[in-house]
């Protein structure tokens, strides 16, 4: 995200809270780029119209804006652990063959 953008999303925040401490000061801007900057302007712009329709009478803060993909990448990476550990997992045979040969080694020490 580019600070001009940043400086698009602060004047809808002001646009849209206008008798809130919304005013745009270059710390303010300089603030939010440097929360923002590895973000999506697209998805924040989104996140902000998301917290302006649920009727928030306050202007969101900046984590408000941050899109929630973090949730999202956690489940990929979970999903795709999930089937390597599936296809390193071993067959029914190899699991019921272990089984039997522990078994006979217990019977084994039995005796």
């Amino acid at each position: 995200m580019t600070k001009k953008q940043v400086f698009n999303l602060l004047k809808k925040i002001a646009l849209a809270y206008p008798s809130k401490n919304t005013e745009i000061t270059q710390d303010r801007i300089d603030a939010f780029y440097e929360s923002l900057i590895n973000h999506d302007f697209h998805d924040a712009s989104e996140m902000l119209k998301r917290y302006i329709d649920t009727g928030n009478k306050y202007p969101p803060s900046l984590g408000d804006l941050i899109p929630v993909k973090r949730k999202e990448q956690s489940s990929e990476i979970y999903s795709s652990e999930v089937v390597k550990w599936s296809n390193n997992a071993a067959s029914l045979e190899d699991v019921e063959s272990i089984i039997r040969a522990t078994k006979l080694k217990l019977k084994g020490a039995r005796v």
